[in-house]
């Protein structure tokens, strides 16, 4: 299986994509990886990063400002794990809040991965789609 690979749509969406924090990245890309150019949703088929509408970007920095402020002591202790940071760890968010088929608890971060993914589960789900205005919405 190929790698999954950003679609930035342009050279200002990457510099704003890379003016993140590599967790906030590493969510944002779990959330295009598993819903776009799956074949699932037309709409969103083609959809880049440059396409993600504001006030979704906002609400996503959002999100993982707030878990990262409240799990931070679990976190710092997860990402002392080999191969694990928080880019990994960011993604794994959005996995684990949606209950993909992997996630916090699929790693091997020892009891983190229970007490993370049970914090997860308590931000409810999110997805994504294509509005009428054209840009993709995270609700």
């Amino acid at each position: 299986m190929p790698a999954f690979e950003m679609d930035y749509g342009n050279d200002e969406a990457l510099k704003r994509f890379h003016a993140l924090d590599s967790f906030t990245q590493g969510y944002i890309m779990a959330a295009f990886f598993t819903c776009t150019g799956t074949g699932d949703d037309e709409d969103l088929e083609d959809a880049t990063f440059a396409d993600l509408h504001p006030d979704s970007l906002a609400a996503a920095i959002s999100d993982c400002k707030e878990f990262q402020e409240q799990q931070a002591e679990w976190l710092e202790m997860a990402c002392h794990f080999d191969g694990y940071d928080d880019e990994c760890a960011g993604r794994d968010f959005w996995y684990t809040r949606n209950h993909h088929g992997t996630g916090f608890w699929d790693r091997d971060i020892g009891n983190y991965s229970r007490i993370l993914t049970d914090a997860a589960h308590c931000w409810g789900e999110r997805g994504m789609y294509r509005g009428d205005n054209g840009l993709i919405h995270i609700n």
